[in-house]
């Protein structure tokens, strides 16, 4: 591996932002995470838990937040990832808009530009191509925006199918090989490696996987996860954070 140079910049690659409610101003996009009494919540509801409020995350997370901590002021520019579970099809170009607005208008980062130095935002692959192309031509005008993620609006498999490449439904292999002609990437949460590998070799689309590929953080890897990253490997624009 090639060392840092001394001095050189320091990227986080993958923070999320929300100002809550996400209901409300400046937002606006009605998202559920991580969850308010007004928003209502998406994640970790079970029996030890079960509003599913995390009140570590129930608060707002934007660049001066960032910015608070010590080691946020070490970095020198951000990747902001979308956050937009729950956000139905009416409101999801306002969850890019808004990420986009927030990127262009700070300036925390060098030389008083902003500290985003791109968003990953969020659109729903499944949707049919043409409602997709105009989502994705409006918002790829604008240099911060880089790609969407999977994973967040729900299945791009189909219902009650196992999660393989056959069983994509039909939209999404094509609007991503729309995302591949105009250079843009996807990051990916929770899909399978050998299927984006599959997904990859179809459309020559760039692919990240997110958080250590669904390993869990655990650095225990299973038998089953090694397997799938063998699987991943066979797509050589496939990467992992």
């Amino acid at each position: 591996a090639c060392p840092l140079p001394a001095g050189g910049p320091i990227i986080d690659t993958h923070i999320h932002i929300w100002k809550l409610p996400r209901s409300s101003p400046p937002v606006s996009d009605f998202g559920t995470y991580p969850g308010t009494p007004t928003d209502g919540f998406c994640c970790t509801i079970n029996a030890s838990n079960p509003s599913g409020a995390v009140p570590w995350l129930q608060q707002d997370a934007l660049i001066p937040d960032y910015q608070a901590n010590w080691g946020g002021r070490r970095v020198n520019q951000i990747v902001v990832i979308e956050s937009s579970v729950g956000v139905t099809p009416a409101n999801i170009m306002q969850s890019n808009l808004w990420m986009l607005k927030v990127a262009a208008e700070d300036t925390n980062g060098p030389d008083g530009g902003s500290k985003i130095l791109s968003v990953v935002g969020c659109l729903d692959t499944t949707e049919s191509t043409a409602t997709f192309q105009q989502q994705l031509t409006q918002l790829a005008k604008n240099p911060l925006f880089v790609g969407i993620r999977l994973g967040d609006l729900g299945s791009i498999f189909n219902a009650g199918a196992p999660s393989t490449f056959a069983n994509l439904q039909p939209n999404v292999v094509p609007n991503l090989k729309m995302m591949a002609t105009l250079g843009l990437q996807i990051d990916s949460n929770g899909i399978p490696g050998a299927v984006l590998a599959q997904i990859g070799q179809a459309t020559g689309i760039s692919i990240v996987m997110d958080h250590f590929a669904s390993e869990g953080n655990t650095f225990t890897p299973s038998d089953a996860w090694y397997a799938d990253m063998q699987a991943a490997a066979a797509y050589p624009g496939l990467h992992i954070k």
